[in-house]
């Protein structure tokens, strides 16, 4: 539940997590024995909501949330401290999926179990909690909260390019994909990261598969700097904030708008006795499709506009370079807002199962140089080059 924390007047009012921030309250206050002084729990949590509090507002709303805890019986204040109750220190361990009581150190708890928590992994063992104090171990568990992926104990680049790049695949099938996304994908290290690096805000090939994850990340919480500290701060004060939300939103493909040209109007009224052809007027344009296919539709799809461009001699040979069958696909399906790179690996997506089949040229047509490079599609150890066309 985010509350407004004063009535002040400003432009945007600040909001945090009022249940959330609550609970860090308890969890401060149930690490040591020795209770916390309202001045000691007031410097350690502000940093967490420095960017939407000011510090006299954050005085006050402290102050409200320690006077609700001792209302309620989370809290007492003894000597000028303040101790968690046996009842508040009972959900301070709800809230983090362990007990902090002990721990003596509101750094490591801030840094370890409370990070996890803001991922939506609380309670995690020591060893995945050692993970999380590399920039590494950070990094990939944000993209794995972010993009909903399966947790891994120990998640490589590589291996996180690969997760990343059947989720780009899927997404492209409009989240119809029947497959085990946990496989691997078939298509090469680079043409998977091009792949994954759909999934950003600003796709593109990141040049390796430390600089995807870094860059996915950094984009999840919105933040630039690169360093452990920086990226723990980000990912707390969002945390606290509300704003976190896993796995994230995924922004639907928009349809590009297109405007339908006037048709043609002849200069001279043709004969009743002309062909109906030369009567018609040009056809109205198909309507902009706004949803992604599933990979049957996508199949039918890609066969219907290969067949008419398709060169060769008897039944089962004839063939269309894929760079032509993806400038057709761009223009007759505007609408499913593919990318290159998106279009090919549902090509090879659909070749794996059988949907339809690719094929590979020999190079010797130097004339078509230009169609073979562009067509160019690797997928298990495989150059793909053509669409076969099967009457």
């Amino acid at each position: 539940m985010a509350v407004a924390v004063l009535n002040a007047p400003r432009a945007e009012p600040a909001r945090v997590d009022a249940l959330r921030l609550g609970a860090l309250v308890l969890v401060r206050l149930s690490i040591s024995e020795a209770g916390v002084s309202e001045a000691e729990l007031a410097r350690d949590l502000q940093p967490l909501v420095s960017p939407v509090v000011e510090a006299a507002e954050w005085r006050l709303l402290l102050g409200r949330l320690v006077a609700a805890h001792i209302k309620d019986q989370f809290a007492v204040r003894r000597s000028n401290r303040l101790h968690a109750t046996a009842t508040g220190r009972r959900q301070a361990q709800n809230f983090l999926g362990v007990s902090p009581v002990g721990l003596g150190d509101w750094a490591a708890v801030r840094d370890g179990l409370l990070i996890a928590r803001a991922l939506g992994t609380p309670g995690l063992p020591a060893r995945r909690l050692k993970a999380l104090g590399k920039i590494e171990g950070l990094r990939s568990a944000i993209v794995i909260a972010a993009h909903g992926l399966k947790p891994r104990s120990a998640a490589s680049a590589s291996r996180l390019r690969n997760d990343l790049a059947l989720l780009a695949l899927d997404r492209a099938f409009g989240n119809r994909l029947q497959r085990d996304l946990g496989a691997k994908s078939g298509l090469s290290a680079k043409a998977a990261r091009l792949l994954a690096g759909q999934l950003s805000v600003r796709p593109r090939d990141f040049g390796s598969d430390s600089r995807l994850v870094a860059g996915l990340a950094a984009e999840a919480i919105g933040v630039t700097s690169a360093t452990l500290q920086a990226m723990r701060l980000a990912l707390l004060r969002r945390f606290v904030t509300g704003d976190l939300e896993w796995p994230m939103a995924v922004p639907r493909p928009q349809a590009r708008a297109e405007v339908a040209p006037a048709p043609a109007k002849p200069s001279v009224a043709p004969s009743t006795n002309a062909p109906a052809v030369v009567q018609q007027l040009r056809p109205a344009p198909a309507p902009v499709e706004t949803g992604r296919p599933g990979p049957e539709a996508f199949a039918r799809a890609v066969k219907a506009l290969a067949r008419p461009l398709a060169v060769g001699g008897w039944s089962g040979s004839r063939k269309v370079y894929i760079s032509q069958v993806w400038t057709a696909v761009r223009e007759r399906h505007a609408g499913w807002g593919l990318s290159e790179i998106e279009f090919k690996a549902m090509l090879t997506e659909a070749h794996r199962t059988g949907l339809l089949v690719l094929g590979t040229s020999d190079l010797r047509e130097k004339r078509d140089l230009d169609d073979i490079q562009a067509s160019a599609t690797v997928f298990k150890n495989t150059v793909w080059h053509f669409v076969r066309v099967d009457e």
